[in-house]
């Protein structure tokens, strides 16, 4: 074990309570849409039921018109509530939301472990291994399809904030489009 050990095992704590981070905020956007959607459309059926059908034929519509209007968002309302039990981004929310919990209180033991002293203590490093591989094992998997996209995200992240630092009145939106342009620029020209 040598102190670019220490170094590597908090940067990929660190990228991965990134990732987690991410995908606990993009998991709870999506459940809160689908309930919003949900919500608003079963009060537009429920408003919709109180309409009296002789007012309806003033604009030309029949008597069986709300009928199948209600049928039909009664079907939409079933079908998106069979999907959010599917999908179940709430769930997947909540377990990544406990990932970077956890993940953040490892990346502070791994700082403190790391800037503890320059001749790292074997018994302690053990410790805080076993520690880090149990929390690992025991929290909600990052896909392989997702994977790669995330790990560009915290690089990303990193640089824009290494950038702005050094340069606080600049665009975060445009240093993220800078370091897209010049990385993929990169990435394409050395092949």
């Amino acid at each position: 074990m040598t102190t670019e050990d220490i170094v590597k095992r908090r940067k990929v704590i660190e990228m991965m309570t990134s990732m987690h981070s991410c995908l606990f905020d993009r998991n709870r956007l999506k459940a809160k849409i689908l309930d919003v959607f949900l919500i608003s459309i079963s009060v537009f059926l429920l408003a919709f039921s109180f309409i009296d059908p002789m007012l309806l034929k003033h604009f030309g519509y029949d008597e069986f018109f709300p009928k199948i209007v209600i049928g039909l968002i009664g079907v939409i309302i079933s079908t998106v509530s069979l999907l959010s039990y599917i999908v179940d981004w709430k769930s997947r929310s909540t377990s990544h939301e406990q990932a970077f919990r956890s993940l953040l209180g490892l990346k502070t033991e791994w700082t403190i472990f790391e800037n503890e002293s320059k001749v790292p203590n074997m018994r302690k490093y053990l410790a805080l291994e076993s520690k880090t591989s149990l929390i690992m094992s025991q929290m909600i998997p990052i896909s392989d399809k997702l994977f790669n996209r995330l790990k560009s995200k915290h690089y990303k992240k990193v640089l824009i904030s290494k950038t702005i630092s050094a340069h606080p009145g600049a665009s975060p939106f445009l240093v993220n489009l800078n370091i897209i342009i010049r990385d993929t620029r990169k990435a394409l020209l050395s092949r």
